[in-house]
C-alpha cells in the first residue's frame, strides 16, 4: 500500500517538516503545500518530496485552508501508483511505525478515516458548532446565534473539556439546574434547530445535503479523492456557498462532502488530536506526560506537537517509531 502524505506548511516549519519526511520514509509520496508568502526561503529534501508551486495564502479559519487541501489532492490525483491520501500539518507526527499503517490499509481497506458527525447524530454539537454552520457569516443571524451560544456557554459553567473523537467539547457544571437547563440548553437548542431547518436563517445545508463537522485532518482512498473532486464539480453552487457563508470551513467542508458520499467503509480518524483551548484559541501541544496517552490511543498519527525540532516530546516520539 502506497500513501500520499499531503502536508500543510506555513511559517518556520522547514525543520519540523523535514523530520516528518524522514519519519515517513522514502517508500511513500510527500506533497507539501507551503505558503511562501510567510516563509520565502522554505527548503526540504527528499526524492519522494514534491512542493506545490501554485500555493494559496493561508489564514486560520479561512477558506484558503480548504483550498490548499484541494490543491494537494488535485496534485496527488495526477500521480500514478498510490492507494491512500493522508493529510498532515506541520504539527502532526506519526506515533506508530508507518509499516503498521500500511498493514492497516491493506487489511481494513477503509474508504476514509475522518472525524465526521452530523448534527442529527450528535445534537450536543448544535450549541458548540451550530452557529457557524446554520447562519451565514457576516449576517445578523450569525451574530444572534453566536451570542446565544456564548450566553449558553457562560450560564452552563464550562469546566474543562472532553473529546468526541477529534473534536473538543466543553464540560459543564450547571446543567442539572432547572433554570440553566431551560434557558441555556432547551431554548437555545430550539432556536438552533429552527436555524438548521432554514427557518429565519440562511445557510448552505438545504435539501439533501446534510451538514457534518469534525477535525480537518483526515485520510481517504484514491477512489474517494476522485469522488470528492466529482462531488465538487457537480455541486459548484453549494461549494461556493460553503466558501462564502461558513465560518471556519475547514471543520465542515471535507466532513460534509465525505459524509454525504455515504461510503460503505468509512472509519474514524487516524489522528489523536489534543484538546483545543477555547480561551487561548489554540490547540494544546503534547508534553512528555502525554506519552502513555499516545501509546494507548490506537491511532497512527497525532497532533498537536511543538514545531520546535528540538522539543523533547517531538524527539521522543520520532525516536520511538
Amino acid at each position: 500500500m502506497r500513501v500520499v502524505f499531503g502536508i500543510l506548511s506555513s511559517n518556520n516549519t522547514a525543520e519540523a517538516i523535514q523530520q516528518i519526511i524522514d519519519a515517513i520514509g522514502s517508500n511513500h509520496i510527500v506533497i507539501i503545500h507551503h505558503d511562501f508568502s510567510k516563509q520565502p526561503d522554505f527548503q526540504v529534501t527528499g526524492d519522494n518530496v514534491h512542493i506545490l508551486e501554485d500555493y494559496s495564502i493561508t489564514g486560520w479559519g479561512a477558506w484558503t485552508l480548504v483550498e490548499a487541501v484541494i490543491k494537494l489532492m488535485e496534485q496527488a490525483l495526477q500521480m500514478p501508483e498510490w492507494d491512500y491520501f493522508q493529510l498532515f500539518s506541520d504539527t502532526c507526527l506519526p506515533i506508530r511505525p508507518i509499516q503498521e499503517f500500511e498493514h492497516y490499509l491493506a487489511t481494513e481497506k477503509p474508504d476514509a478515516n475522518i472525524s465526521c458527525f452530523s448534527f442529527s447524530e450528535q445534537p450536543d454539537l448544535l450549541l458548540t458548532h451550530g452557529f457557524r454552520a446554520f447562519s451565514a457569516k457576516g449576517t445578523y443571524g450569525f451574530s444572534f446565534l453566536r451570542k446565544i451560544a456564548y450566553l449558553s456557554n457562560n450560564m452552563r459553567g464550562m469546566d474543562g473539556y472532553r473529546m468526541l473523537e477529534a473534536l473538543t467539547i466543553p464540560l459543564y457544571t450547571n446543567d442539572d439546574k432547572l433554570m440553566v437547563k431551560l434557558f441555556a440548553v432547551k431554548l437555545p437548542n430550539f432556536l438552533f434547530r429552527l436555524a438548521m431547518k432554514g427557518i429565519g436563517f440562511n445557510h448552505p445545508f438545504r435539501g439533501n445535503t446534510q451538514a457534518y463537522v469534525g477535525s480537518q485532518f483526515f485520510g481517504c482512498s484514491k477512489e474517494v479523492c476522485q469522488q470528492i473532486q466529482d462531488w465538487m464539480e457537480t455541486n459548484k453552487d453549494l461549494v461556493e456557498k460553503i466558501k462564502t457563508q461558513v465560518a471556519i470551513p475547514d471543520e465542515f467542508f471535507f466532513q460534509t462532502v465525505i459524509g454525504n458520499l455515504n461510503l460503505p467503509n468509512r472509519k474514524t480518524t487516524n489522528h489523536l488530536v489534543n484538546f483545543f483551548d477555547s480561551k487561548t484559541r489554540h490547540g494544546n501541544e503534547f508534553e512528555l506526560s502525554d506519552a502513555d496517552r499516545l501509546n494507548d490511543s490506537g491511532k497512527f498519527f497525532a497532533r498537536k506537537f511543538s514545531k520546535d525540532p528540538q522539543d523533547p516530546m517531538r524527539l521522543q516520539t520520532i525516536k520511538r517509531i
